[in-house]
């Protein structure tokens, strides 16, 4: 549902009558370069989905609404204002917002949550994460090697997590990815000094993206049984990349991209039995594929698993 630039200007007595049986709104308010959410907002106490577009700031009243399960908040690439008060929606199971404001020191009472995307890590660290019990998607950026991440591990029902460095920065320690025993979509972008050597036997996706590797990954990610997609972008300095024998058994897809100093590719016979799509770009130094690979389909340049 949309409204008009004035919607902002209605009384709150009018705001309630008019749509106190709301159960869904979807609220763009951008009015030039101001975008505004009317505190009347916290009167629709039936809300359970609020999706507000090209809005900067929450007002406190969203705090009111007890029943809500879904808030999406797409600020135009910009960040978002969320206001401590979004820490008492008891009932949230998605919270989609890319946001800038103090710390939600007290997210953990959102034990109902199931979807975190668009976090800080800067407003992650101080988090006790322990009693979100119920998270299976976590999105978290602006990541550097100074901040620890050690605390994600104790997410047991996690399945998909995204993390992104913070322009040219570096993760820190990636280890706790292995006690995600439930993990099955992992996407890294920023740079890895060095892969961890075990990860969950339960991912199926993984993208690197700008990870500049200096070792040949493919050894330690040949070895996980349950990977079926693997996108690799920027992801490796080296010229050589060896995949052994029994190697990516249950692979069905690959895309490899500006991997600028790869020459070689070595394929086992018996490594990716099951492989069926491959999209390769800017691997200007790449001699030649393996000559089995040149049979299976080349995936276009917008495929996407993600």
């Amino acid at each position: 549902m949309f409204f008009d630039p004035d919607f902002h200007k209605m009384s709150h007595i009018n705001f309630r009558s008019v749509f106190q049986h709301l159960y869904v709104l979807y609220l763009d308010m951008h009015v030039g370069n101001v975008s505004i959410v009317p505190d009347a907002i916290g009167s629709l106490y039936h809300l359970k989905l609020l999706r507000l577009r090209g809005i900067r700031d929450l007002p406190s009243s969203i705090g009111n609404l007890k029943n809500l399960q879904t808030l999406v908040v797409d600020a135009g690439g910009f960040t978002c204002q969320l206001p401590r008060e979004t820490a008492d929606l008891i009932n949230l199971r998605h919270l989609v917002a890319r946001y800038y404001s103090k710390p939600l020191v007290h997210i953990s009472k959102l034990t109902s949550l199931q979807v975190l995307e668009g976090v800080s890590c800067d407003q992650w660290k101080d988090v006790d994460p322990v009693d979100l019990v119920n998270l299976r998607e976590l999105s978290m950026f602006d990541i550097s090697k100074s901040y620890s991440l050690s605390n994600i591990s104790s997410l047991k029902n996690l399945s998909t997590i995204s993390l992104f460095c913070d322009g040219y920065n570096t993760f820190p320690s990636l280890e706790f990815v292995n006690c995600c025993e439930k993990l099955h979509k992992l996407r890294l972008e920023g740079r890895i000094e060095k892969l961890p050597d075990l990860f969950p036997n339960s991912i199926t996706t993984m993208v690197l993206r700008d990870s500049r590797l200096t070792e040949d990954p493919m050894p330690i990610l040949g070895m996980l049984p349950n990977l079926r997609n693997l996108d690799l972008f920027n992801a490796y300095e080296g010229e050589e990349i060896m995949c052994s024998d029994n190697s990516f058994s249950q692979l069905e897809f690959l895309c490899i991209h500006w991997l600028e100093n790869l020459e070689r590719w070595d394929l086992a016979t018996s490594a990716m039995p099951l492989i069926k799509g491959l999209g390769i770009n800017a691997c200007p130094y790449l001699k030649e594929i393996p000559e089995r690979m040149k049979n299976v389909e080349l995936l276009k340049r917008n495929y996407k698993k993600w």
